[in-house]
């Protein structure tokens, strides 16, 4: 079994949640004076991260659904996110505010 390595590269970022089943999507914001990087889950969550310095992402917002995310997307750079789960409901929020 391969053990897992502890410090990150520029191209890698670790995250600080437990997931159970795994990640859904991955996706940077279309936004050229930061790093932000969504990631979505089976478990209900859409976390946002700032990945300025891939060894310390800081969170930026988590949001909840009840089932399983299976799709976002960032709209207006990184200031909005569009995100749906499996029980079709779909949920738009700013990345500040929530």
């Amino acid at each position: 079994m391969a053990q897992p390595h502890y410090m990150a590269s520029a191209n890698e970022f670790p995250i600080t949640m437990k997931l159970i089943h795994g990640v859904t999507k991955v996706q940077f914001a279309n936004d050229q004076t930061q790093r932000i990087l969504g990631v979505s889950t089976w478990d209900g969550f859409v976390k946002i991260l700032d990945v300025q310095n891939p060894n310390s992402p800081g969170d930026k917002r988590n949001q909840y659904h009840h089932k399983p995310v299976l799709s976002f997307t960032f709209m207006h750079g990184a200031e909005c996110i569009v995100s749906g789960d499996s029980d079709g409901n779909v949920k738009k929020y700013d990345i500040e505010t929530g």
